[in-house]
């Protein structure tokens, strides 16, 4: 069976489960108008995340003592990315909030990773463009120091076992007994009755059932001998 996500394996409804599915099905060009609008949006916020922030600031320079103008980029913070998304698409905040949430669900769902995975991905992206511009200005010991952390990243210290084999991997079938005296435990006669106060317990909630705790553990002391 192939490993790789297909449209068929797409069943949901919603706005991204169209864009991911038309994605896989190379029909883009098919969405409604409203579902294109929404993947212009988030396929923006990708793109500003992994182009980053533009950030210029004054500077001296030591050789002549002439001010200049120093720009660099730095990755997105949420409400800065909010503010761009408000500004190029003309959409309240909490829609600029949603489109954030929606991109970063979207083109993590295509990739089939986890959010710290996502995460990870991004902090490599970003580290390989540092180093790449540290050994481009001629700073090498920059450049080895984002090298070594790139490495860690990537978890390419760590040497996989020769000896390991997933298909030798059998795991472990779980037992269902529906009788817990099958495993020493006292019979419970009226299971209904049992489900029924656990399920009235969870409903009253954590606060509700510390303070009745507390206030039988405070008629327990008052009907001890003070010593």
């Amino acid at each position: 069976m192939s490993k790789f996500l297909r449209p068929k394996d797409v069943n949901g409804s919603t706005v991204l489960d169209r864009i991911l599915k038309a994605f896989l099905s190379n029909k883009l060009d098919n969405l409604s108008d409203a579902d294109k609008a929404v993947l212009e949006r988030i396929t923006e916020v990708d793109n500003r995340l992994r182009k980053g922030y533009i950030v210029t600031e004054p500077r001296v320079a030591p050789e002549t003592g002439m001010p200049y103008e120093h720009s660099f980029s730095r990755p997105y913070r949420k409400a800065e990315l909010a503010q761009w998304q408000m500004a190029r698409f003309g959409i309240s905040m909490s829609q600029a909030y949603e489109d954030i949430r929606m991109a970063e669900r979207f083109f993590l769902t295509t990739e089939s990773r986890p959010d710290k995975e996502f995460a990870r991905g991004m902090m490599i992206h970003w580290g390989e463009e540092a180093m790449a511009k540290a050994q481009a200005d001629g700073d090498h010991r920059a450049a080895a120091a984002f090298f070594r952390e790139l490495i860690k990243v990537k978890q390419l210290d760590r040497h996989d076992d020769p000896k390991f084999n997933p298909e030798d991997l059998n795991p472990i079938r779980p037992i269902i007994i529906d009788d817990p005296s099958d495993l020493g435990f006292p019979k419970v006669d009226n299971p209904d009755q049992v489900v029924a106060r656990l399920l009235k317990e969870v409903k009253k909630g954590v606060i509700e059932k510390i303070a009745e705790d507390a206030e039988e553990i405070e008629e327990e002391d008052s009907d001890g001998t003070d010593i």
